[in-house]
Parts: structure tokens; sequence; C-alpha cells
């Protein structure tokens, strides 16, 4: 059996760092038995693929499924691409990594021509999923569905069989991302860190840093806020904040393991890259109660605040920072939790999936 990889790392995902993302899990699998594996990520000269179908027709078809992320690239160089490969090949799994902007028309061909299987990931919460797609049936072609969530699991499996969908996490680089040398607590202020752009609630993170800065606390806190340039402007004029963007990855490293809290205000998320890389950098997280969170942070690693509640966050934060024990303790629950998401044990459970699609050759 053969597992190919279908992923466009690059476009849309600039900000992740070479240890993040999703598509990090493909380097986990490279060399591991089974099931031997390739990685393929469709060329950028996807205008040269139209010559195998009438570009009108093309755009015809993606007119009547486009929907946010997906468009006549997708189209062409994800799914024409893949169904060429497809006819070429025999017993393989066909692993479409970001199942939301690669995967429309594909099941046209895969449902008929049984020779392989189809997979695919899918990122966004289910409201984000309902915009964007809001009857998907062609979701009942694909052979199995990987859900980062169990609500968004619950959501995928109305348009499937629940047998077909899969609730597998998001995996974590546990052996870059890991807690430094000299603890949080060494330096002489506190250093609570804030990281992301992707359905963060920038309004409550302002909210917040203005509400400890002008709070009492036993020591100086410092922000570092590590977000797009386009959002520079709003926390630049902040006081004890330093506005970074575009870190290499061991600087962004350095910051988690500098920081005594990751502050992470979300309006909604599944799995979230961010939580992941702090956790395994011993950080613990204070994050609004939204989306799938819980499937990853739990109460020991993790202070929870209701969604759009800047004030109780601002004192979830400032109360930790209070009590050194329970801070201490979090710590260590945040690394051994993020390593219950280290990527080969997210590849064990990859791999039980596919071998089970070809039990049923």
């Amino acid at each position: 059996m053969l597992v190919q990889f279908i992923s466009q790392k690059g476009e849309g995902l600039e900000h992740l760092a070479r240890h993040s993302g999703y598509d990090r899990l493909t380097a986990f699998f490279i060399g591991a038995q089974p099931p031997p594996t390739v990685v393929f990520q469709p060329p950028r000269g996807w205008y040269g693929s139209l010559t195998a179908l009438p570009r009108a027709l093309a755009r015809r078809l993606v007119t009547h499924s486009a929907g946010g992320w997906y468009s006549l690239s997708s189209f062409v160089r994800i799914e024409l691409m893949v169904a060429r490969q497809w006819l070429g090949k025999q017993h393989t799994v066909f692993h479409l990594l970001h199942g939301e902007s690669h995967f429309r028309h594909l099941g046209l061909l895969t449902t008929r021509v049984r020779t392989n299987r189809l997979v695919a990931s899918f990122h966004l919460p289910p409201t984000r999923l309902q915009e964007l797609m809001p009857q998907p049936h062609w979701l009942a072609d694909l052979d199995a569905i990987i859900a980062l969530g169990r609500k968004q699991a619950a959501w995928l499996a109305q348009w499937m069989p629940l047998h077909k969908v899969h609730f597998v996490p998001h995996g974590i680089d546990t052996d870059f991302f890991c807690p430094g040398p000299q603890a949080a607590d060494a330096d002489s202020m506190y250093h609570c860190i804030f990281v992301g752009a992707h359905l963060r609630d920038f309004q409550m993170v302002n909210e917040i840093i203005q509400r400890i800065n002008a709070s009492k606390t036993g020591r100086q806190v410092h922000f570092d806020v590590v977000t797009l340039p386009s959002r520079r402007a709003e926390f630049e004029q902040l006081p004890s904040t330093t506005v970074h963007s575009r870190l290499s990855d061991e600087a962004l490293r350095d910051l988690y393991r500098r920081a005594s809290l990751l502050l992470q205000p979300l309006k909604d998320c599944v799995a979230n890259n961010t939580v992941l890389e702090g956790m395994a950098c011993g950080t613990p997280v204070v994050v609004t109660d939204v989306g799938d969170i819980r499937d990853y942070a739990d109460e020991l690693s993790a202070e929870f605040v209701a969604s759009g509640d800047s004030k109780a966050m601002a004192e979830a934060v400032c109360r930790l920072l209070e009590e050194p024990v329970k801070l201490h303790a979090k710590r260590e629950a945040a690394r051994q939790r993020a390593e219950g998401f280290a990527w080969p044990q997210i590849v064990k459970q990859l791999t039980s999936i596919y071998r089970n699609l070809w039990m049923d050759w």
C-alpha cells in the first residue's frame, strides 16, 4: 500500500513556521513501515494543465461549487492532477491534507474507478464550514474524513456515514517545541505571549493588555505579540508591548520558552497550532472556551474563559501570575499534555485508518 499526500503549504499558509502546521505530519511518515509514503505537491504551473479540459468548462464546474478557499486553481492544480495520478496507480491512499480548499469534484472519478482510496482532512470549525460549504454532498464521495475536533466531526458526519468520520488530533513537533534550559519564572518580569491571526479576537487581546497594564501585580508584565505585519499597528502604541512578525522558528520558540503564560483569545477554533506549540514548550495557556479547544487543552494545563470576556481573561492572567506554585504545576502539565499530540502518535492513528481502508480491498 502506498500513501500519497496532497499538500500546498505556502499558499495562504506562509505564516506557519517550518516546524508548524498540518503538513508537518508528512516528515514523520517518511521511512515509517507500513506504509511506504510519497509526498506529492502539485506544481505551480497550473494553467498548462487545462489542455486536458476546456478552460470554460473548468470555470463552469468551479462556479457551481466554489466557496471561500476553493477556486479554479484548486480544481486544476489539485483535483485534475490527482485524477491523473489516480488513473496511473493502484492500492494507493490519496490523502488531501486541506479538504476545504482541495476537494469538490474528484469523487466523480474516484467513486467509479475503485482502484485507490480517497481521504481528506478538514481544519475549519462548523460555523466556517457551513459558510463555505452549505450543502457539501460531495463529502460522501470520500472513503474517510479526518476531523481535527469532536464537534467538527459531528458536523461532518451529517454528510456521510459516521464510521467514515475519524477524529484524529492535530499533532505537534515535540522535539523542536520543547522547554528551554532556563525556567520562565527566572526573569525579573513576567512575560505573556500572544501568537496568531486566524480566528483570533484582536479586540479582546487589546483590551486584555490594557487591563493588565492598569492592574497591580508583584512584577511588571511584558507582552510579546506575534502576528501578521498588517496587524502590527493595533498594538505598537500599547505600553509594555513588543510586536513581532515573520520570526524564525528558533526566535518564536524562544518567546514561548520565556513566557510565563500564553494568551489565546479566540473567536472559534478546531485545532490551534499556537496552543500546541506553547504547551509543548511548557507554557500554560489562558484561552477562550470555544470550539474544540478542550480536545487539546485541559483544566490542568490551561485556564478557560468565556468568549469575549476580556475582563475575566485579564483577571485569570493576574491571578495565575500571583500563584507561582499553581503556575509551575500548569507548566509541567502543559508539556505532558502536548506530548500526547506528538506527531509519531498521530501517525500511528492515521496508519491504522489507512490499513482499514486497505482491508476493504
